[in-house]
């Protein structure tokens, strides 16, 4: 079994704070909405917005409700990763920057995910054999992945791998 460390937990509870104000929820809405339209036809913009209503929302409630603190750390190892933190307030601005924290240890898993084959293998099945669907499904999805991106620290993606 992982060591729970007390900053882990400390900064799952912090995140989880976030995730329960309004403002975050209303963010998280807004971000969603905006990721969906990313997508240049009807049936992969609905099911893009049924999977945020739905599955998606039911992970954010377990976090938040039904996992205890202690889970997130043990599971995805985040005590290795996670440094210490010298922490002299705990606001808003404590948490924003601990979820961007966060986001960014995460960050090469993320990358592994949304690799070009991912993408190849999602348009081809939103798409089945519509190859004009299947090329704005790609330019769309490298698009999104820029915009999420946008404001993190470093290339993230290159260009060329994605084109």
């Amino acid at each position: 079994m992982i060591d729970i460390c007390e900053t882990c937990v400390m900064n799952v509870r912090g995140i989880r704070w976030l995730l329960l104000q309004s403002y975050t929820r209303k963010i998280a809405a807004e971000l969603l909405s905006v990721m969906c339209n990313f997508f240049p036809y009807k049936q992969p913009r609905a099911q893009c917005k049924r999977f945020f209503k739905g599955p998606f929302d039911g992970i954010v409630h377990d976090f938040v409700v039904n996992m205890s603190v202690y889970e997130p750390c043990q599971y995805l190892g985040l005590c290795e990763t996670v440094q210490q933190e010298s922490m002299t307030s705990l606001d808003d601005s404590f948490y924003t920057n601990l979820l961007m924290k966060t986001l960014s240890i995460l960050k090469e898993d993320i990358e592994s995910i949304f690799t070009p084959e991912f993408i190849e293998r999602s348009a081809t099945k939103l798409c089945s054999s519509d190859k004009r669907c299947i090329k704005a499904f790609k330019k769309s999805a490298v698009g999104l992945i820029k915009v999420i991106y946008k404001n993190s620290e470093g290339e993230w993606f290159s260009d060329d791998i994605y084109s």
